[in-house]
């Protein structure tokens, strides 16, 4: 049985006998993604961004995009696929292209339109 707010350390702000996997404040947008790590909104053109660092057979290791709408989420859309452990994300509208960062340590430019990708720079971490 689901621990109640109270007793689980939640901020009592929360209402009573929310538990972290039913919460009645928190509205869920989109299910089933594989493993989401960065969201970032771009609020020029009302759509959310995330990378996703799930099984590559569901949509992981992803740049996606959906907009958004006053009933949530719509046109969710895949706009590169492959990244080595995507783990961050910040769009710029007005350049019309995204920046994405992976595990790897490279950063990407994508174009927004046309999907197309810049391999930008590696980070290289030295250990001695």
């Amino acid at each position: 049985m689901p621990e109640s707010a109270a007793s689980s350390g939640l901020p009592s702000s929360y209402p009573p006998g929310a538990t972290a996997d039913r919460r009645p404040d928190i509205e869920r947008l989109l299910a089933d993604l594989p493993e989401p790590v960065d969201l970032d909104i771009d609020h020029h053109d009302a759509m959310l961004y995330w990378t996703d660092r799930g099984d590559d057979t569901h949509d992981g290791n992803t740049l996606n995009r959906a907009r958004i709408t006053a009933s949530g989420l719509v046109d969710r859309e895949v706009l590169a696929r492959d990244l080595p452990v995507g783990i961050g994300v910040s769009p710029d509208s007005r350049g019309r292209r995204a920046f994405v960062t992976d595990r790897g340590g490279n950063e990407r430019e994508l174009n927004i339109d046309t999907k197309h990708e810049s391999h930008f720079t590696t980070v290289a971490l030295s250990v001695c």
